[in-house]
């Protein structure tokens, strides 16, 4: 898609008119601190894409390539991200408090400081991620891979499924 392309849609959707960005592509693009909350983008190919500070609460991003994305403090609470491809995605900060990312390969992403807190994150792919000071009260990691993954200060409480401090090492 091109930026013209883009705006038109941002506009439109700040107009309140439904929007649809299913199998588009916004790869390598700036659109730092843009509002696309609730909008489908099932499929969509943002590798490499910016779109840190932005407002993605509600999307539908199942299946997405969001390979090397840029995410940092953007809020995805309740976002769907069954499947999505995130390997190498920087969430540093990010808001995914209900998500669903089931499935989703988070090879060597930067949660950081991420807020996981009721996430859906059954079946995940965590080899080698970062969840240094994150987040993950409520958090479901039932069947998560976390191989060499830094876990050092994760947050989790008892209700945490799937993870255990004894159980999920970094190994």
């Amino acid at each position: 898609m091109s930026e013209f392309e883009i705006k038109a849609i941002l506009e439109a959707h700040k107009a309140g008119e439904e929007v649809n960005l299913d199998g588009k592509s916004i790869a390598w693009l700036l659109l730092k601190g843009v509002d696309l909350s609730n909008v489908s983008m099932i499929g969509l190919d943002a590798e490499e894409a910016d779109l840190s500070e932005s407002k993605l609460s509600g999307v539908d991003l199942r299946g997405a390539n969001l390979k090397e994305i840029i995410l940092t403090d953007a809020d995805l609470s309740n976002a769907d991200l069954r499947g999505a491809n995130l390997v190498a995605a920087d969430l540093r900060g990010a808001n995914l408090r209900g998500a669903n990312l089931a499935g989703a390969n988070l090879k060597g992403a930067n949660l950081a400081g991420a807020v996981l807190s009721e996430a859906k994150l059954m079946g995940a792919d965590l080899k080698r991620s970062v969840l240094c000071g994150a987040c993950a009260y409520t958090a479901n990691f039932s069947g998560a891979d976390f191989q060499w993954a830094n876990v050092e200060g994760l947050y989790f409480d008892s209700s945490t499924k799937g993870y255990s401090k004894e159980a999920n090492n970094g190994k």
